[in-house]
């Protein structure tokens, strides 16, 4: 729970994409403060030079990213966020005194 965390699906990117989404995470966490906003933006930016790897992933006509899903844990409090990038529509929820 003290911990940043980042997964990438086992199915959909080989080791070598993982490790650079992983690296382009750290990279992005040692830029400065973390927020929200900032970790929305970088998913939405995120960009390892290839539409097919990239964090919003574009495969032909078949494949690619529908959604992101964000959950932030501060301070005993908890926020999910879901955006649909489709409809271009969001969600969120918040729970407050959460005890882990």
């Amino acid at each position: 729970t003290n911990k940043t965390h980042i997964w990438s699906s086992c199915t959909l990117y080989s080791k070598e994409i993982v490790v650079k989404r992983e690296l382009l995470f750290q990279e992005f966490l040692s830029e400065g403060a973390l927020k929200n906003k900032d970790l929305e933006a970088f998913h939405l930016e995120g960009n390892l030079g290839d539409k097919t790897q990239n964090f919003l992933m574009k495969r032909d006509d078949f494949m690619q990213t529908i959604s992101l899903t964000q959950v932030v844990f501060q301070q005993g409090n908890l926020e999910m966020s879901y955006l649909d990038l489709l409809t271009n529509s969001r969600l969120k929820h918040s729970f407050s005194e959460i005890s882990v």
